[in-house]
C-alpha cells in the first residue's frame, strides 16, 4: 500500500512530481492544481 494521502498532498506547495513506492505518482502543477497518474506494469512493460 502507497503512502500517498490526500491530507499529503493537499500540503504540497511547490510544483512537482511526487512519487509513492507503488507506481501513483502525482503531478501537481500550480497552487491547488495537479493530477493523479498511474503507472501499470503488465508481464514485465511498462
Amino acid at each position: 500500500m502507497g503512502n500517498q494521502t490526500a491530507i499529503k498532498e493537499r500540503n504540497l506547495e511547490e510544483p512537482g512530481r511526487y512519487l509513492d513506492c507503488d507506481g501513483l505518482m502525482f503531478d501537481l502543477t500550480g497552487l491547488g492544481k495537479g493530477s493523479c497518474l498511474s503507472r501499470i506494469q503488465i508481464t514485465g512493460h511498462s
